[in-house]
């Protein structure tokens, strides 16, 4: 019988980070992601070995990989046990910030592959994306981020820039460099796996790359997804910009993330040009 040889694996998080995640959970009582990721030797191969809050999550994120097991954006899901996932270890390039502005491409690529997976057209009054903006913006005044004047013409925007229909499939919700690898091949593989959205408006994805990443790229990006993809965004961008925005500022404010936190971002969608379709 051949003899199994004890596993080796390391943290792929820093001691800070994992400080300051229990810091901020345990001390701060923040609303904070429950992971852990560890680089695993197997058979003298790395692996990357993700912990998960519970077995549910593990297979919502396992099932949300399948549809993209052969395309070459995700790493490879090699096994799940329990609320554990084995993965392929991508090996490669891992971006920087800033990031070089030779990128978008590949960016564009990466959100092609992404949103030409099953994905649907339905009219907005059949989803809940409206009413999310409006909650949001609720609870973005009762927090004291937004004040009851600015909320007020946010929704009076909201009417105008409101689409009678939307893309809806699969998102990619942190595209941050540091959730990239750049493999040999050229292929940008997003490591991150839990960010993978179902059943997702379209193009939060892309708000945030503008957001975060790729500042000033935004008619890069939608004109090489319209070529690309066949998917033409703009009509509806300026609300799902304005979706993304609420959500992700309420998000950073449960997990006390001041520095993400930003008043005057919503100046531009008080003040923006309308588009409606």
């Amino acid at each position: 019988m051949q003899r199994i040889p004890r596993f080796s694996q390391r943290s792929l998080y820093t001691l800070y980070r994992r400080a300051g995640v229990l810091l901020r959970r345990f001390v701060f009582n923040r609303f904070v992601r429950t992971k852990n990721a560890r680089q695993i030797q197997l058979g003298g191969r790395p692996y990357k070995r993700i912990t998960l809050p519970d077995t549910y999550v593990a297979s919502r994120v396992a099932e949300k990989l399948k549809p993209f097991r052969d395309l070459g954006v995700f790493p490879r899901l090699i096994a799940i046990e329990d609320n554990e996932l084995l993965l392929e270890f991508v090996t490669g390039t891992e971006l920087t910030e800033p990031v070089d502005r030779s990128f978008v491409d590949r960016f564009v690529e990466f959100f092609a592959v992404i949103y030409s997976v099953d994905r649907r057209r339905v009219k907005l009054s059949e989803t809940d994306f409206e009413r999310e903006v409006r909650e949001d913006l609720d609870f973005l005044v009762e927090v004291s981020l937004l004040s009851p004047e600015v909320r007020a013409d946010l929704e009076a925007r909201l009417d105008r820039i409101t689409p009678s229909e939307v893309w809806v499939g699969y998102d990619f919700m942190d595209p941050l460099p540091k959730n990239f690898v750049l493999t040999g091949e050229g292929r940008l593989v997003a490591i991150d796996v839990e960010d993978l959205h179902a059943d997702r408006l379209i193009g939060g994805g892309i708000a945030k790359s503008v957001l975060r990443s790729l500042p000033g790229d935004r008619e890069q990006l939608l004109d090489g997804l319209a070529a690309r993809a066949n998917l033409d965004l703009r009509p509806a961008m300026p609300f799902i910009e304005l979706h993304f925005l609420t959500h992700w500022t309420k998000r950073a404010f449960l997990k006390g993330s001041e520095k993400l936190i930003d008043g005057s971002l919503f100046e531009s969608h008080r003040l923006g040009p309308e588009s409606k379709r």
